[in-house]
């Protein structure tokens, strides 16, 4: 899939908003962004639910993501800028 060089900058700009991501050095923040992967998920898709491995971390680049609960009952509301997941592997 193909981004447009505004995308990118607009998704860097997000990605260097994560508090421990703004934290690095500008060459990391470059570094990181270009490792990313990029997914995209349907509306109701699920991305994880609870008992998964976990082993994710994800930045939310364009959207929202609601946070249910086993009921489905919606917790919380995540948009743009916003993160969840798995963050051991990228602590500082």
């Amino acid at each position: 899939e193909k981004y447009s060089q505004w995308t990118h900058f607009r998704q860097f700009l997000l990605m260097k908003e994560v508090p421990f991501i703004r934290a690095l050095p500008r060459n990391e923040q470059f570094e990181m962004y270009s490792k990313l992967t990029r997914k995209s998920y349907e509306a109701d898709e699920y991305i994880i639910t609870e008992g998964d491995d976990g082993d994710e971390f994800y930045i939310i680049l364009e959207g929202s993501v609601k946070v249910v609960d086993s009921k489905n009952g919606v917790l919380v509301t995540l948009f743009e800028g916003h993160c969840f997941g798995e963050m051991g592997k990228y602590a500082l």
